[in-house]
């Protein structure tokens, strides 16, 4: 049985499998628009923007789920100040 996802690998999936649907739906209608000479397939071809963008709207940011080794550095850049200072101060005494 397959471990749990993240959230954010659960979001990641999702917008995979969007995009390449969307991309495959698109380039399907437009290949049908070229080879059957009719430009009204065009106009489903463009029904495929709408899954595209969802799509690409599911893409988690850059910083949803930093990797594990910048966590350390992001948790040690949020300390609160005066803990850091004090630390400091107590070294040079």
């Amino acid at each position: 049985m397959a471990a749990e996802l993240s959230e954010t690998a659960r979001s990641r999936r999702s917008a995979i499998l969007l995009v390449t649907g969307a991309l495959g739906y698109i380039l399907t209608f437009a290949l049908i628009a070229q080879i059957e000479r009719e430009p009204d397939t065009w106009v489903a071809a463009a029904f495929g923007i709408i899954p595209l963008a969802i799509g690409i709207g599911y893409f988690p940011g850059r910083d949803a789920d930093p990797p594990r080794h910048h966590r350390r550095a992001i948790n040690a850049a949020a300390a609160p100040r005066e803990n850091r200072d004090s630390s400091a101060h107590a070294r040079t005494l």
